[in-house]
């Protein structure tokens, strides 16, 4: 197993928010962390979000409140040798939404699978061959 090159990329943030607003009841706060591997071959991602039961921040909105999402994303982008082809992309995608712990509602999750096919004559166009979205409840 090779180690990650000096030329490739990697980012980890961290962020977190707090209401401290009077009559908001339940966890006021919410904060998340994610690392991305963003290359041109193989780009990875992982992320955690936390939004408690009584975040409601007063400039935005949340979609919901009272959940742990995490999400884990992989794509793989050959660029093969091929006539007329300049690109494949393959990508996964694994959402999983709970609240238990949080009082919310019970985990879902949520996948995607999807491969593109870009030709060397037109990088506009896409042939998507594949598209699955999965729902496990």
């Amino acid at each position: 197993m090779g180690a990650i090159r000096v030329k490739q990329n990697l980012r980890v943030g961290v962020w977190g928010l707090v209401n401290d607003r009077e009559h908001l009841a339940g966890d006021s706060s919410a904060f998340g962390v994610g690392i991305d591997y963003p290359n041109d071959l193989v780009d990875l991602s992982l992320s955690s979000t936390r939004i408690g039961t009584g975040f409601d921040p007063s400039v935005s909105f949340v979609s919901r409140s009272g959940v742990h999402i995490w999400e884990l994303s992989a794509l793989f982008n050959p660029r093969p040798a091929w006539p007329g082809v300049r690109e494949i992309t393959q990508e996964t995608v694994d959402t999983v939404l709970g609240g238990g712990a949080l009082g919310g509602e019970a985990p879902r999750e949520r996948a995607s699978l999807r491969h593109n096919l870009a030709r060397a004559l037109d990088d506009r166009w896409r042939f998507v061959s594949n598209q699955l979205p999965v729902k496990v409840q």
